[in-house]
């Protein structure tokens, strides 16, 4: 502590001295680092939830084609926030539960969107996965998990994709007709083909069936064979992509275990 003192008394006025976070720390000037996300919820002054909506809406394109085509549902997801600011939580805690509400919401829409969209969200995966392997294995099981938001592990196009996606999910969803057991055997039958010249070997896929946590010596492997997985189903016809992406996201997983949004 008197040698930071000591630099901070010591350096000349035409100077600018920035210290580290590692410096403050060592000279006891800080006792910890803060991103504004533990404290209260501020800036919105009185501001209402009409208002609160369209700022959420301009941040989130698909909560302004939510609250055209499922109003209900818009509503509340802007409840949960509004709520959130009127009671003081944090910025954390109001985000985490809106959230929550909101990919609620787009789980249920996702299966029912239209087959150009699934095919799209297929390749999307595919390169998020890619991506996330590149960047940090461990990441990329996290962002498998679906626990938490991934705007921020990924690079801004598939951040940009993703948006539009969502967009496009809200604007196609509709009933859709149960595929018959046949045609799926079928289709199924088809991606297994394309696995095999993908060279994905029958131990990946049983890694990324598994329903249970897998050790973290396994987080590449498991990322890249989910990669391999999403692009084989890509390279299906739009239809047949979207009738495996249509199961997966209905039953929560991939071969049988892998968690996606």
């Amino acid at each position: 502590a008197p040698s930071f003192v000591s630099r901070a008394l010591n350096t000349p006025s035409s100077d600018l001295w920035k210290p580290t976070v590692a410096q403050l720390y060592s000279g006891h000037a800080i006792t910890g680092v803060t991103d504004g996300t533990q404290f209260a919820l501020s800036g919105l002054g009185n501001s209402t939830k009409k208002q609160i909506g369209e700022m959420l809406s301009k941040a989130i394109p698909a909560l302004g084609a939510m609250s055209r085509r499922y109003p209900n549902s818009y509503q509340s997801i802007i409840r949960i926030f509004y709520d959130q600011y009127l009671a003081g939580e944090t910025r954390a805690e109001a985000f985490a539960a809106t959230r929550k509400k909101f990919v609620g919401v787009m789980s249920r829409l996702k299966p029912i969107a239209d087959d150009a969209t699934l095919h799209s969200m297929a390749q999307w995966y595919a390169d998020a996965y890619k991506s996330l392997a590149i960047r940090s294995p461990a990441t990329c099981y996290t962002f498998a998990s679906g626990r938490t938001g991934y705007g921020h592990w990924l690079p801004p196009d598939l951040v940009k994709r993703d948006a539009e996606l969502s967009v496009r999910v809200v604007e196609t969803a509709a009933v859709r007709h149960k595929t018959d057991n046949s045609a799926l055997a079928a289709t199924f039958k088809k991606l297994a083909l394309l696995l095999k010249v993908y060279n994905l070997s029958g131990a990946e896929i049983g890694l990324i069936s598994r329903t249970d946590v897998i050790r973290p010596d396994k987080y590449l492997e498991y990322c890249r064979a989910s990669a391999i997985f999403f692009r084989a189903i890509a390279a299906l016809s739009a239809r047949d992509a979207a009738t495996v992406m249509r199961k997966v996201l209905s039953t929560g997983d991939t071969a049988g275990g892998t968690p996606v949004h």
